[in-house]
């Protein structure tokens, strides 16, 4: 599968009155603090790895029937700590684990204006393990640190 980005930008200076030859900066061409850098997926659903660089602007994920558009989706529910009843999915994250592999990695990287972005790692395991929970490497307990 191929993620393409894509840039159209509208020059606002002429869109301005002003003799300003300078084009007014907006507030949504900042990224705000929480806003998705990116997410990374290692062996999760049809995927063996893949690496999608969110765009500070609009995005979008498109693509014909079967090419991971829900998967992507569904990744970022459960790295956001959801579970898979919380889409009708199933009951068990264990499932979301690509055939033939032990384990599944989901990383969104977060932006941090004030120090380093975050980086929330889920690791799902086939086996009865269950899943590990990271905030910046350090593994970390679901309930006292992803749901708040």
């Amino acid at each position: 599968m191929s993620i393409t980005m894509s840039d159209t930008s509208v020059d606002d200076s002429k869109l301005d009155d002003s003799e300003s030859s300078t084009p007014k900066k907006r507030k949504i061409d900042f990224l705000a603090d929480g806003s998705i850098v990116q997410v990374v997926l290692n062996d999760f659903m049809t995927f063996n790895h893949i690496k999608y660089v969110a765009h500070p602007k609009l995005n979008l994920i498109i693509g014909p029937n079967g090419s991971g558009k829900s998967s992507i989706v569904t990744a970022l529910i459960l790295g956001f700590g959801g579970s898979p009843k919380d889409i009708n999915r199933g009951d068990k994250v264990s499932q979301f684990v690509k055939h033939g592999k032990s384990i599944a990695d989901i990383s969104i990287e977060l932006y941090n204006k004030s120090r380093k972005n975050t980086v929330l790692k889920r690791k799902i395991f086939v086996s009865g393990q269950g899943c590990q929970y990271y905030i910046d490497e350090v593994m970390v307990k679901k309930k006292k640190n992803m749901m708040q």
